[in-house]
C-alpha cells in the first residue's frame, strides 16, 4: 500500500523535479546553480497552491474569530452532551464543521510530499558528489563549515532555521500564539530532519525559505490575501492576455459564443483524465502486451510511469485551472472535453492500420499517407463531436450527466488494472543484455551430431526470395560456396507477415491461414502452438535433440502442453536474440547505446494513438517517434545480426543424438542497420527509403546480403568439422517485404503494392525464400524453376526422415507440374486472441506466380 502511495504521490514529484535539475545543469553547467533554479521553478509552480492555502486559512481564522465569543460562552454556560448540542448548532448556523480547522495545516501539507520527493532526489543524487558552489566544497556531503577541534559542525542547516523563523515571524503577524507556535515547531524539526544531509538538499531547502520569506514579505500588508501584492504578480500573466484579447479582437466578435461554456470543474478533470489515460496507460499498456519480448522493461515499469505522467499532468493542470476566471473555465472544460471524446473515438474506433511495430517501425507506413483523405477523417471527426457537445451544452444535458466522464474513467481505469494484473504486473525485467557472456542453453542449441542426421531450419524473416538471384549475379562466388543447395526462385509464402506465414512452416499446408479458420481453436496463438506438434512428436519419435530459437505468437509452455513430454532439448521465443548482443558487440568491437527509453516511446505512441490523423505522419517521423528514436547503434538494431554472425564460434559437435533446429533470424527483417559496404550501421532504415530501379528497397538487400554471407561462414564451419554431408539445410521465410525484383518486372506491383487493376493498396509480400540442401549433397548450386510454397518445409523434412504421422510426406519437389499454390492476404496486427484470420483476400496461383494471368482470387 505504502509503495503505491508513493508511486502515485512521491515518484512523480521525483521525475519532474529531477528533468528539471539535469536540464538546468545542461544549461548551466554547475549543479549549484541547477538547484537555484529547481527551487524556483518549483516555488513558482506552487505559488496558485499557496494562494488557495493562505485563503483557506484566512477564511478559516475569520470563521474562528467570528464564532469565538459565542463558543467561549458554551463552553462557560454548558457541560457535557449539553455543551457538545450547543456548539453542533453553533457550528450549522455558520456553516462550519470541525474538520475544516484542518485548513489551518494546508501550506503545511503542500509541503510534505516536495520534502521527501527533494530529499529522495537530493539526498541520492550521485553527480552531485564532488561537486563544488561558492563555499560547499562538495554538494554531495554535510557542509561541516565550522571547524571546533575536531568537530565540524554543519553551518547550513541553521541558516535555512533562521529564515524560516524570520518568514514564520512576519507571516504570524497578528496571528494566535498557536498559529505561531505551530510554525516555529516546524522550523525546528526540519532543523533535526536536515542537519545531516548533503548540503546540495539543505541548499534547495534554504532557498525555497528564502522564496517564501520574500512571498510574505510582498504580502505582509496586505488586509485580505486576495489583495495583496503577491497575488497580483501571481494573476498578472493571465491579466496581461485578458487586456490583450479585449485590445485586438474587436468587440461584437468576442460577444459570439462559439465556444460554450460547461460550469463543472468535475466534467474538467474527469475529460482531462480521460485523454492522459488513453496517451499514458491505456494505449501503452496494450502496445507493450503485444509483444513484451522486444521491449527491455517490465509491465510493472509501464504502469508506474503512466500514473507518474497521469499524476503530474492533472497537478500541472490544476495549478493552471486555478488562476483562470470562471467564464474561461468553462470554455477550457468545454474545449477538454470535444477533445477527450475525440481521443475516445481515434483510439477505440480507428480507421487506419498501421500494422504492427517491428524495432520501433511501422510495418504498414503507407497507411500515414494520403493527406487529404486524412484531413476528411480528422474534419468530421471533429464536426460531429463539436456539435454534439455544442448542443448537449446548450440543453445543459452534459451537466445533468456530469458523472458520465467519471464512469467512462473508473471503466478505462478498471480495464486496464485487471488486464496489467492478469498479465503478472510484477514479472521481473529480462536480463537480455545484461552481461557478454553467450547464454547457458547455447550449449544445446548449437550442438551438433558428427555421426548422426543433423536437420536445420533457418527462417530468415522477410527475405524475399528473388533477391537471392540479385546476390548471386552480383556475386560468383556465392554459388561455389552454396554447393549442394537447390534454389528456388518461384515460391509463394501461404501468408502476407508472420502471423499468417510463418505457421505452415511448421505444421504443413494443413496448417494456412484459410485451413485453419474450418477449424475450431481457442485462439490463433492456440492454433499456432497445436501446429508444432506433428513435426515435433514424430522427430521425437525418430530421437531427434530439438531446438526452437524464436518462437513468436505462441509460448514455450503453449507448445510444451500440445507435445509429446520432454520432446524439446531447448526452445526460446524471438528474444533469445538478445542474449547474444553483448557478447558479439564486444567481439566485434562495436559500442553500443542503450539510451532508448521505451516508456518515453510507448507515451508518444499513445500521443501518436489519439491524435488526428493528419498529424500522426509527423510524431512518428520516419520512425524517429518525435526523436525518442535517434539514429544510433543500439541493442535492439543490432540483436538480429548477433546469432548467426557468432555461429561458427559459438557451436560445437558434441550431440550424441539427431538433432533438429529451428531457427528464426530476424537480420532480414526491418529495420535494418547494413550499410552498402555490408557494414552494422547507426543509420537505420525501414520501408519508407527510397527504391532502386529494379524495385528493391537497398537497405533491406544489404541485411540480405550480410545475412546469406553470415551463411555461407556457417557452411565453411560445417565443411571444417566434417559435418556438412550428414547435415541438412533448408532456408526458408515467412514472407517477402514489399520489394520482389520479379513482381515489379512482371507488372504487378507497383512502389510494392499490389497492382492487379482493382486499387487494391495492399502491401504485396508474396515471394518467400527457399533454398534447400539434402543429406550427402555436394553437386554445384542449382537454380530449380519448380513451384514450391514455404508451407512445403514440413513434408520435405518428414521425407527425409522416411515420413511423419499427421503429415504428408510426399516429397512435393517430385511433382510441380500444373501444381496450384495458395496465398491469403490477412490483416496485419491482427490481435492473436482471435479465433480466426481476418482474411481479406486469398488467391490461388495455378503456374509461375510471375504472371499475374495464373493468379484466381477466391476470396
Amino acid at each position: 500500500m505504502l509503495s503505491l502511495l508513493y508511486d502515485i504521490f512521491i515518484s512523480p514529484l521525483i521525475w519532474g523535479m529531477n528533468f528539471v535539475l539535469v536540464n538546468a545543469y545542461s544549461v548551466l553547467h554547475s549543479y549549484g546553480l541547477a538547484i537555484v533554479v529547481l527551487s524556483l521553478v518549483v516555488n513558482t509552480v506552487l505559488l496558485p497552491l499557496y494562494h488557495m492555502a493562505d485563503k483557506w486559512q484566512q477564511e478559516e481564522r475569520e470563521k474562528q474569530n467570528k464564532m469565538a465569543d459565542k463558543v467561549a460562552e458554551i463552553k462557560q454556560a454548558f457541560q457535557g452532551q449539553e455543551r457538545f448540542m450547543m456548539l453542533k448548532t453553533l457550528y450549522r448556523q455558520n456553516h462550519y464543521h470541525p474538520i475544516m480547522a484542518v485548513r489551518n495545516s494546508v501550506g503545511f501539507l503542500i509541503q510534505v510530499p516536495f520534502f521527501f520527493a527533494a530529499y529522495q532526489l537530493l539526498s541520492h543524487f550521485p553527480a552531485l558528489n564532488g561537486q563544488s558552489f561558492g563555499p560547499f566544497a562538495n554538494l554531495g556531503l554535510p557542509d561541516g563549515l565550522l571547524t571546533i577541534g575536531d568537530m565540524h559542525i554543519n553551518v547550513m542547516p541553521f541558516v535555512m532555521t533562521g529564515i524560516n523563523l524570520l518568514s514564520a515571524f512576519i507571516y504570524t503577524k497578528g496571528l494566535s500564539s498557536k498559529d505561531k507556535i505551530q510554525l516555529y515547531v516546524f522550523a525546528g524539526i526540519f532543523l533535526v530532519l536536515l542537519y545531516t544531509s548533503p548540503v546540495g538538499l539543505v541548499l534547495y531547502w534554504t532557498l525555497n525559505n528564502v522564496y517564501s520569506l520574500g512571498k510574505n514579505l510582498v504580502s505582509a500588508n496586505a488586509d485580505n490575501i486576495d489583495n495583496s501584492k503577491f497575488v497580483s504578480l501571481l494573476k498578472a500573466p493571465f491579466t496581461f492576455v485578458g487586456k490583450a484579447y479585449e485590445n485586438v479582437v474587436p468587440k461584437k466578435i468576442r460577444d459570439i459564443t462559439i465556444i460554450p461554456e460547461i460550469k463543472s470543474s468535475l466534467i474538467c478533470f474527469g475529460s482531462l483524465y480521460i485523454i492522459v489515460f488513453l496517451i499514458a496507460a491505456y494505449v501503452p499498456i496494450n502496445v507493450y502486451l503485444s509483444d513484451p519480448a522486444f521491449f527491455h522493461i517490465t509491465l510493472s515499469d509501464v504502469v508506474k510511469y503512466g500514473v507518474r505522467t497521469i499524476v503530474v499532468t492533472l497537478a500541472v493542470f490544476g495549478i493552471i485551472y486555478l488562476c483562470l476566471s470562471e467564464k474561461l473555465k468553462g470554455k477550457v472544460t468545454f474545449i477538454v472535453t470535444v477533445i477527450s471524446l475525440i481521443s475516445l473515438f481515434n483510439v477505440l474506433v480507428p480507421l487506419r492500420n498501421y500494422g504492427s511495430i517491428d524495432g520501433y517501425f511501422l510495418t504498414n507506413e503507407p497507411a500515414l499517407w494520403g493527406r487529404k483523405l486524412l484531413i476528411i477523417y480528422d474534419l468530421s471527426t471533429f464536426i460531429c463531436v463539436f456539435l454534439l457537445c455544442y448542443f448537449l451544452t446548450i440543453k445543459k444535458v452534459i451537466l445533468n450527466n456530469k458523472y458520465f466522464f467519471i464512469v467512462i474513467s473508473v471503466i478505462l481505469s478498471i480495464y486496464v488494472i485487471y488486464i496489467s494484473f492478469s498479465n503478472n504486473i510484477n514479472t521481473t525485467l529480462k536480463k537480455a543484455i545484461s552481461n557478454d557472456t553467450i547464454p547457458s542453453y547455447n550449449n544445446d542449441l548449437s550442438s551438433y551430431s558428427k555421426s548422426k542426421k543433423n536437420i536445420v531450419v533457418f527462417m530468415l524473416d522477410m527475405f524475399t526470395g528473388d533477391h537471392m538471384l540479385k546476390i548471386i549475379n552480383e556475386n560468383k562466388n556465392i554459388s561455389d560456396a552454396l554447393n549442394g543447395f537447390v534454389y528456388y526462385p518461384d515460391t509463394l509464402t501461404s501468408g502476407n507477415h508472420t502471423l499468417s506465414g510463418e505457421i505452415g512452416i511448421h505444421g504443413g499446408h494443413q496448417s494456412i491461414p484459410r485451413n485453419i479458420n474450418k477449424k475450431e481453436y481457442n485462439s490463433i496463438t492456440d492454433a499456432i502452438s497445436k501446429s508444432y506438434a506433428p513435426l515435433i512428436n514424430s522427430l521425437h519419435e525418430k530421437s531427434y535433440d530439438i531446438s526452437l530459437a524464436g518462437v513468436q505468437f505462441a509460448t514455450c509452455n503453449d507448445i510444451r502442453n500440445n507435445i509429446k513430454p520432454n520432446s524439446l532439448k531447448t526452445c526460446k521465443d524471438i528474444s533469445y536474440e538478445s542474449d547474444y548482443v553483448n557478447y558479439f558487440a564486444k567481439k566485434n568491437k562495436i559500442k553500443i547505446n542503450y539510451t532508448v527509453n521505451d516508456n518515453d516511446f510507448l507515451l508518444v505512441y499513445g500521443l501518436f494513438s489519439v491524435s488526428p490523423y493528419v498529424f500522426r505522419g509527423e510524431i512518428y517521423n520516419s520512425g524517429q517517434w518525435m526523436h525518442v528514436i535517434e539514429k544510433r547503434i543500439a541493442a535492439n538494431n543490432i540483436k538480429q545480426y548477433a546469432y548467426l554472425n557468432l555461429i561458427t564460434s559459438i557451436s560445437n559437435t558434441n550431440s550424441l543424438n539427431n538433432t533438429y533446429k529451428y531457427i528464426q533470424v530476424s537480420s532480414t527483417h526491418a529495420p535494418w542497420s547494413i550499410s552498402n559496404s555490408g557494414k552494422i550501421t547507426s543509420d537505420v532504415q525501414s520501408y519508407n527509403q527510397k527504391r532502386s530501379v529494379d524495385g528493391s528497397i537497398p537497405a533491406h538487400y544489404n541485411a540480405e546480403k550480410y545475412t546469406i554471407d553470415s551463411i555461407v561462414n556457417y557452411i565453411k564451419w560445417l565443411k571444417k568439422n566434417d559435418i556438412f554431408d550428414n547435415t541438412m539445410i533448408i532456408l526458408v521465410s515467412d514472407h517477402s517485404a514489399d520489394d520482389s525484383i520479379l513482381f515489379k518486372k512482371n507488372g504487378m506491383t507497383k512502389e510494392g503494392l499490389l497492382d492487379f487493376g482493382q486499387n487494391e493498396n495492399q502491401s504485396f509480400r508474396a515471394n518467400a525464400l527457399l533454398m534447400i540442401k539434402d543429406f550427402n549433397n555436394n553437386d554445384n548450386f542449382v537454380i530449380s524453376n519448380d513451384l514450391m510454397s514455404n508451407s512445403d518445409v514440413p513434408s520435405i523434412v518428414c521425407a527425409s526422415i522416411n515420413g511423419c504421422n499427421e503429415i504428408d510426406d510426399n516429397d512435393p519437389r517430385r511433382n510441380t507440374k500444373n501444381r496450384i499454390r495458395t496465398i491469403d492476404i490477412t490483416e496485419l496486427g491482427q490481435n492473436i486472441k482471435d479465433k480466426k484470420y481476418n482474411i481479406y483476400r486469398s488467391y490461388n496461383v495455378e503456374g509461375s506466380m510471375f504472371n499475374k494471368e495464373n493468379w484466381k482470387q477466391v476470396k
